[in-house]
């Protein structure tokens, strides 16, 4: 998936519920440039082989919500960073996301709110 979307500057809207994410290892620059994009529903996605997330969402200046659904460790489904290990400036110049603090990198690639960093993440779980 890597690039997919990258630099769709006039991206909106987009439907991505029925991509089966379950063996996918990268989503490198998946939507880097999508600057039109407000809201993004990635509560489809399983992310268990996920091991890299560079530039994931760069640049998407517009970008106020990444939903997801919350990870279950019993079948092995949802998002969870648990494989990830390159995940820097996954959210680069992405002010505009709920609790965005500044770290660029996927530290606060969750949701909820984390005694350990105390702080809430850049995510969103979907209801």
């Amino acid at each position: 998936m890597q690039e997919m979307f990258a630099s769709c500057n006039n991206l909106a809207q987009l439907d991505i519920s029925n991509f089966n994410t379950q063996n996918v290892t990268t989503m490198y620059s998946m939507f880097a440039d999508c600057f039109a994009l407000i809201e993004l529903d990635l509560s489809s996605f399983n992310t268990i082989n996920l091991t890299n997330t560079y530039h994931m969402f760069w640049r998407c200046s517009s970008l106020t919500t990444i939903y997801i659904s919350e990870y279950d460790e019993i079948v092995g489904t949802g998002w969870t960073m648990e494989n990830v290990t390159i995940s820097t400036d996954m959210f680069r110049n992405c002010s505009q996301l709920s609790n965005y603090n500044g770290t660029n990198d996927g530290t606060y690639a969750f949701a909820g709110y984390s005694e350990e960093l105390d702080a809430y993440g850049y995510l969103t779980i979907k209801n």
